[in-house]
């Protein structure tokens, strides 16, 4: 659930173990849908986003996933960022859509949890980790239609976990700027959220940065906040200098 770290809440790790391992086929019931390692990472359906030094592509091998997990594993990650375990990992990237053309696909043909997660590449290296989620049950889209009787729209979380050797250097913001124009670009949907530890004050202040403001919907834990930015926000927003891509390492 993209920071120098963000988190996947307590409530979307426990939904995601059971889609990812107890029914592993169930983010692919859309015949139309191709993931894991189906698609490669040189198809032209895959996801590519690319500035500078920095490339987001989906993890091309078993060695990039086990380096992946060993990057959401830190321990300086874990200690701000509740984290599944190394299977329950490897599940949701074996199961992952490889293409945003299978996300919209899946928000419009399936009631099911399912994800985009891809490797954040600088100068070549596998660095991090960015995520793109969509959970049928999540606080924004129910608060809404509890509050109002009508859908607010398909609202998506969203994470990134960069290796700590590489904080501080712009990646996090560039990826997040590149993942979020993408995803308003070309889907379906109305917002991004994600929920963060309180403690975590480097992905608080990366989500002010990029416009994600406070809600007022109540955490799945004591510690924890949900952040979030609607589209027509991220419309205002990008138009600000603020918002434009530049070199990472001038950041």
């Amino acid at each position: 659930m993209i920071l120098k770290k963000s988190n996947l809440s307590h409530f979307d790790l426990a939904l995601l173990t059971i889609i990812f391992t107890v029914m592993p086929n169930l983010a692919i019931a859309s015949g139309k849908t191709q993931c894991g390692l189906e698609i490669g990472a040189n198809s032209p359906e895959a996801v590519f986003l690319e500035f500078g030094s920095v490339q987001l592509r989906p993890l091309a091998s078993p060695k990039e996933i086990r380096k992946a997990i060993r990057i959401m594993r830190h321990r300086q990650i874990r200690a701000v960022t509740p984290m599944a375990g190394r299977r329950e990992l490897r599940a949701i990237f074996r199961e992952s859509l490889h293409s945003f053309s299978a996300f919209s696909d899946a928000l419009d043909e399936n009631e099911e949890a399912f994800d985009i997660s891809l490797g954040i590449f600088f100068d070549g290296e596998l660095v991090g980790v960015e995520q793109l989620f969509y959970l049928p049950i999540n606080p924004i889209e129910s608060l809404s239609r509890l509050l109002t009787g009508k859908s607010p729209g398909k609202w998506v979380s969203r994470s990134t976990h960069l290796h700590p050797d590489f904080w501080g250097m712009g990646i996090a913001k560039t990826t997040n700027i590149l993942m979020i124009n993408k995803a308003f670009e070309v889907l379906p949907i109305a917002g991004i959220y994600s929920e963060i530890e309180s403690d975590n004050q480097r992905s608080i202040g990366l989500r002010r940065r990029m416009g994600f403001g406070r809600s007022g919907i109540t955490g799945t834990t004591e510690n924890s906040q949900f952040w979030q930015l609607s589209r027509q926000d991220w419309s205002r927003l990008r138009q600000s200098e603020s918002y434009t891509l530049r070199n990472p390492l001038d950041i």
